[in-house]
């Protein structure tokens, strides 16, 4: 039966986020959502997040957010979604990190000039624009592990 003033169902229209992955948006009641096409996939034919959101995410075996077929979703700890991104390449490191405040070549200047010796971490830091913190890392090899 239909209710008094509501309109008839209709199909979900999908849109982008800024990251590339389509969302849709479904009001109910008065409330709105607008949760994105993968986990309702996942739900859908993958059952119930094993775990917490924090600890399992619904991972695109493929690496591209608008292939959101049943076959290429899975739910993944978040250790082994990061993993994948490395594996297909989709993983925001180094200069593809859109808030990396240096480049490749600055990370192998740092690594070359502290390497010869005569110069400080924070004097480092301060040439490049960085905490004392990030020097350390990035010469510890903890921080740009994939520079050249």
């Amino acid at each position: 039966p239909k209710r008094p003033g509501a309109s008839p169902p209709r199909p979900l229209r999908a849109s982008c986020d800024d990251r590339g992955y389509p969302f849709v948006g479904i009001r109910f009641r008065g409330i709105i959502a607008s949760p994105r096409v993968h986990l309702l996939v996942c739900l859908a034919f993958h059952g119930l997040r094993p775990g917490s959101p924090r600890a399992y995410q619904a991972s695109h075996l493929d690496g591209v957010p608008e292939h959101t077929s049943p076959e290429n979703l899975a739910w993944e700890t978040v250790r082994a979604n990061h993993a994948r991104r490395f594996q297909h390449g989709t993983a925001l490191c180094g200069e593809d990190n859109p808030t990396a405040k240096l480049t490749w070549a600055a990370v192998a200047e740092i690594r070359r000039q502290y390497a010869a010796g005569g110069v400080a971490q924070h004097q480092l830091a301060r040439q490049f624009g960085v905490s004392q913190t990030a020097i350390s890392k990035i010469c510890l090899g903890r921080r740009w592990g994939r520079a050249i």
